[in-house]
């Protein structure tokens, strides 16, 4: 309970001192930083939120895709469930993260295109992105932040 009352409040001074700071400031980097504290909170937030909801959509699937079912088939499934938990549970937490870590990825790369578009505008500069692989560098046709 301490530890989350601690991690609470540093997100809380994060979001309260640091974020309107960095807008202030004009510092990007610092922004880039908080946005990605809020999707790691985000991302956490999420996979606590599947595991608590877990049982209750176990209860709701069973119940509904067993209605029309006889009742000792309904016992023989609440039973393999309830023998399966652990497995279950475990299935839960990787596909929560995993979906998890899927959004947050495409909300780093919006926030990054939205970061662009902003650094376009406000200087009118233009991007060249180059990668690195093991025949050389290639090129990647410029990008226009503001159509992206």
């Amino acid at each position: 309970m301490i530890v989350g009352a601690t991690i609470a409040s540093l997100y809380g001074i994060f979001m309260y001192y640091v974020m309107p700071a960095a807008i202030v400031e004009g510092n990007a980097a610092l922004l880039a930083d908080v946005f990605l504290v809020i999707f790691i909170g985000y991302f956490l937030g999420l996979t606590i939120l599947a595991l608590n909801l877990q049982g209750l959509l176990l209860y709701l699937l069973q119940t509904i895709l067993c209605c029309f079912e006889k009742h000792s088939m309904r016992t023989l499934i609440s039973k393999n469930m309830t023998s399966h938990k652990k497995r279950n549970n475990l299935t839960a937490i990787i596909y929560s993260v995993t979906l998890s870590t899927v959004i947050f990825m495409l909300m780093q790369v919006r926030n990054e295109f939205a970061l662009l578009s902003y650094m376009h505008r406000v200087s009118d500069c233009t991007f060249r992105i180059s990668v690195k692989n093991e025949y050389g560098y290639y090129e990647v046709p410029l990008l226009d932040p503001a159509k992206v």
